[in-house]
């Protein structure tokens, strides 16, 4: 049959978008400090919320993630648009340039702030968990995780790449900087193995 189309009273502009994982949930930020979510199987808007401030979205282990240009941090149920915790982090130093959220085993939500500072929080229940200055004061970095070997017992490494070149780790569990490395130039992106 013909594909049903939802319309808006005005068109929004959409800032940033992001599917949760596992869920048939996709989710918009948009420039209105509004986000929507619908389901992807049939287009039906789910919920709609407003967050004062947003300019980060990410989703991960059923929920959606926004940071904020005040520093806060912003955990909603991705099926219902309920908030599950938020946290202002004056640690973390003005607005939040980068989010990333680890897998659920680690169940970290980890965010940069416009001064460099790398926080983490518990993704579940919004207890901070460490705080770390990024080594090079940088605000233009990707940041990715992983396990550093095969053994299970081995650290979950949070890493950053920096637009001067610098490659990091960090333990992701307690934030202490495993290694740096300077690679000569600008990282435009940064891959990991994955362990099935």
């Amino acid at each position: 049959g013909p594909v049903e189309m939802t319309r808006y009273p005005a068109p929004l502009q959409v800032q940033a978008l992001c599917q949760v994982p596992g869920t048939a949930i996709l989710c918009a930020l948009c420039a209105s400090a509004m986000a929507i979510a619908w389901d992807t199987n049939s287009s039906r808007r789910i919920w709609e919320v407003d967050i004062s401030g947003a300019s980060r979205i990410i989703g991960r282990s059923g929920r959606v993630f926004f940071g904020t240009s005040e520093g806060d941090v912003i955990s909603l149920e991705a099926s219902t648009g309920e908030q599950v915790w938020s946290s202002h982090s004056t640690a973390a130093g003005g607005g939040l340039v980068a989010l990333h959220a680890s897998p659920d085993t680690v169940g970290a939500f980890i965010a940069l702030s416009e001064s460099a500072q790398l926080c983490c929080w518990d993704a579940a229940s919004g207890r901070k968990r460490w705080k770390a200055h990024h080594p090079t004061g940088e605000t233009q970095v990707r940041l990715l995780d992983g396990a550093t070997s095969d053994d299970a017992a081995s650290p979950w490494a949070l890493f950053s790449a920096s637009v001067t070149g610098m490659v990091s780790a960090w333990d992701a569990r307690s934030g202490s900087l495993m290694w740096k490395v300077q690679v000569g130039s600008a990282v435009q992106a940064l891959c990991y193995r994955q362990l099935y």
